[in-house]
This record gives structure tokens, sequence and C-alpha cells, in this order.
């Protein structure tokens, strides 16, 4: 009678403890990473994927991103606008890409003839920088990762070939954040095309020149077929951050792991 007891007991022991273990196992978080850069683009959609698999490893798969190319669920330059209305919970992008309504989100993006990377980071994590993005973002309902950095870009590819300032009046560029506010000192008429959008405005003339990024992740998008024109150096983004974008009410409802 003894042993019987014990292994009645023992069987309800086991009982418990497996259904403990299964409340306690967190459900898996699915979020739908809407994404500004195209995702065979060198550098920054490699990283993307990479930062999906990485969090999956990290978490052992309770926190996934789907990735989404641009224009699948938004246009690629309304990816953390659309973080912050809800409709999508994260995106792959960056400040700048933030600054329609308030161009201070700029600075942590790029800075014109600005920091190296390690003084941007310096100050970022140092010297109060990401304290100051945070208090932006959340006031908007986006909570921001920065989750890498590129070195100084190119000048631009251009349809014509440029001799003085001079020849900079009156041509329509593609130009990202500060650097933009720049130019329209020269007479451009700026407009800030997310990449996988500039060669076809390029090639039907509504673009007379374009900068997109560095050499490697402009080729892809074969820019030099519809611009003859690529001019060194870059000033206008010295060093770049590219960020994770969580809807803020998304973030809050994860645990503290």
């Amino acid at each position: 009678m003894l042993k019987f007891i014990l292994l009645c007991l023992a069987a309800t022991a086991t009982v418990l403890a497996n259904a403990a273990s299964a409340s306690e196992k967190p459900p898996v978080v699915t979020l739908d990473l809407a994404s500004t850069f195209p995702g065979s683009m060198p550098i920054l959609g490699d990283a993307a994927h990479q930062l999906a698999e990485r969090v999956k490893r990290a978490t052992g798969g309770e926190v996934l991103f789907k990735f989404y190319e641009p224009g699948v669920l938004m246009p690629g330059a309304e990816t953390v606008n659309s973080v912050a209305t809800g409709k999508v919970a994260s995106a792959w992008a960056g400040a700048g890409w933030f600054s329609r309504d308030d161009s201070a989100f700029d600075f942590f993006s790029s800075v014109p003839f600005g920091p190296d990377i390690g003084e941007y980071m310096a100050w970022l994590y140092d010297g109060g920088g990401l304290e100051l993005a945070r208090d932006m973002f959340h006031a908007r309902g986006v909570h921001d990762i920065p989750c890498g950095l590129v070195p100084p870009e190119a000048s631009g590819w251009f349809r014509k070939e440029i001799r003085t300032p001079a020849d900079l009046s009156g041509l329509h560029m593609r130009i990202f954040g500060l650097g933009a506010l720049v130019m329209r000192k020269f007479g451009v008429v700026t407009s800030r095309e997310p990449p996988g959008e500039i060669y076809a405005k390029l090639k039907d003339g509504s673009l007379d020149a374009a900068e997109s990024s560095t050499p490697a992740m402009d080729q892809p998008l074969r820019l030099y077929d519809v611009a003859k024109y690529y001019y060194f150096p870059g000033w206008h983004q010295q060093s770049t951050f590219f960020d994770l974008d969580i809807n803020l009410s998304v973030w809050n409802a994860l645990d503290d792991r």
C-alpha cells in the first residue's frame, strides 16, 4: 500500500511539473519587419537578415522577425512612420527616415561634415545622444535601437558633369538627411526616395542626380547605367547610423528578458 501511495505521489508530481513547465514557456513573438532597404542590398540588406537570425538564436526562437521588402507592406520611405502609427510592429531603417516633421531626427542618422564612426558612437553612448533620441522617439510612439554604422558615402551620381557650384542650380537630386539642406543653398531641388526607387527616377528624368551610399551598396542598384558622373569625396554622410525601430506599445509589452 505504501508503495502504491508513493507511486501516485511521484506520478502527480511529474504531471504538475510538466504542467508548470508548459505554462511557464513564453509564447513565440513574431514581429513584421518592414525594410527601407532591399534585402539583396549589400551590407544594409544583409544586416537585416543577420539581425533576424541573431535575435532568433539569442532568444531560442521566442522572438522572430519576418522580413518584408520595401513596398510590400508600405513604401520604403514610410516604414518608421508606419511603426509610429502601429501599422507595422517594426522597421529596418534609420532616424533620418523619421524626420519629415522634425529635422532634428536627422542628427541621429548622420551629420554633414560631421563625426567619424568613433566620435559618433562616443556621442551616442557616452555623450547623451541615445537618451535624446529615445526621448524624441518615445514621444512619437517608437523605440529605436541603433544596430549599425556605415563609413563615408560618395557625393552622388549625376547625369551631367558638374564643374562649378552654379551647375547645381535647378538640379533635381535625391539626397538624404541634413545634406539636403546644404544642397538647397545651391539651388538644388531635393527629395528623399528610398534606394529601390532611385534608378527608375534617374532613368525617366525625374531626377538629375542622386546620392545613395557607398560604392559597394550603389553597385547593385546599377545607377551607373543612367548617371555617368560619380563624385568623391562624400561630405554629407561621414558616418551613418541604421536602426531597428519597434512600436513603443509592442516594445513595452515584451517582458524584461
